[in-house]
């Protein structure tokens, strides 16, 4: 009686497993989203939720990065998001954060004037 028990959940696994790649939600608290861009086939969709570490690098043409919810790559200092020899990358609903300092605008403040 126990067989039976254990193959039916095997097979529950099983179809479950099946879902869509598009459908799927990458949590950056458990999965890199480095390693997912680095591993995905042309004009595949991501999506992912949380904040990721970067530097995420797009080499693939046609990459989808799509967030979901409060999406964020966080650069550290770095360069947070490169796309480099793709072409058609689509990058929506997300917000990079912490490049390097060399990019961030920077305020200038207006001379100091001489008062008499």
């Amino acid at each position: 009686m126990r067989l039976p028990m254990v193959l039916l959940l095997s097979c529950v696994t099983l179809v479950g497993g099946r879902a869509s790649a598009d459908n799927d939600v990458l949590d950056c608290g458990h999965k890199s989203l480095a390693d997912a861009v680095k591993n995905a086939a042309a004009n595949q969709t991501i999506r992912f939720t949380g904040v990721c570490a970067g530097p995420i690098v797009i080499r693939r043409n046609g990459l989808a990065l799509k967030g979901v919810g409060t999406a964020a790559i966080d650069g550290g200092g770095r360069d947070a998001l490169t796309v480099t020899g793709a072409s058609r990358a689509t990058l929506t609903n997300f917000e990079v954060r912490n490049g390097p300092e060399r990019h961030r605008r920077q305020q200038r403040r207006p001379p100091a004037t001489e008062r008499n």
